[in-house]
């Protein structure tokens, strides 16, 4: 994760930035001290900046959590771009000195799949990463355990609703460890974690579809 102070000196030293698009042009050298040797914060910021026009909700967003969010990005390699990662505002309650609490709009780093699959990829044990998704009519079963196994072969027509997601990985030792997880789990694991549900009407926005 990104260090705060990071995100904190870029601010500072662009004292004169009135709005978010002017604080990412004038924080580009302290972005690029964060940034691995495939990246150039030239390309990072231009990608934020983008990224601001499609949302300009981010713009409303804390200059900290936007930058916090950026560097974190840097740090991980990750272009927010392409289904690697997004910039999402979110409004989060904030404890203040008094006391109170305030709704406040913040700048959260979403990774999306394809940056996980970057992410395992860069990992020296890596070979490959599959996954797939189960029908009703599809041949398959798997176990857990000393004698894990998956097998899953799609039927070619009339598959059926989805029932359940896989991913598998494959090592260089020979290991090809994998999760299997039910359509209902995955909506457990969303109303849980997922900031697109809404607790008090008992469904996800509309946009997370």
């Amino acid at each position: 994760m990104a260090n705060p102070n990071q995100a904190a000196t870029a601010i500072a030293t662009a004292p004169k930035a009135t709005g978010l698009q002017e604080l990412l042009k004038k924080s580009a050298k302290e972005l690029g001290r964060a940034l691995p040797a495939h990246m150039n914060p030239e390309r990072l910021t231009r990608i934020a900046l983008t990224c601001v026009r499609l949302n300009p909700t981010l713009a409303q967003c804390t200059p900290e959590s936007f930058m916090g969010s950026l560097f974190t990005a840097a740090q991980l390699g990750l272009e927010p771009v392409g289904g690697r990662a997004y910039l999402l505002p979110f409004k989060n309650n904030k404890k203040q000195a008094d006391g109170s609490w305030k709704s406040v709009l913040e700048c959260q780093l979403v990774i999306g799949y394809k940056g996980l699959a970057d992410l395992f990829y860069r990992h020296e044990k890596a070979v490959e990463l599959a996954w797939g998704v189960i029908h009703e009519k599809d041949d398959y079963s798997y176990e857990k355990g000393t004698n894990a196994f998956l097998k899953h072969k799609p039927a070619l027509t009339d598959r059926g609703a989805p029932i359940a997601y896989y991913v598998m990985a494959t090592l260089k030792s020979g290991g090809k460890p994998f999760e299997v997880m039910s359509v209902q789990d995955c909506m457990e694991h969303g109303k849980k974690h997922s900031k697109t549900y809404d607790k008090k009407t008992g469904t996800f926005y509309a946009s997370s579809h």
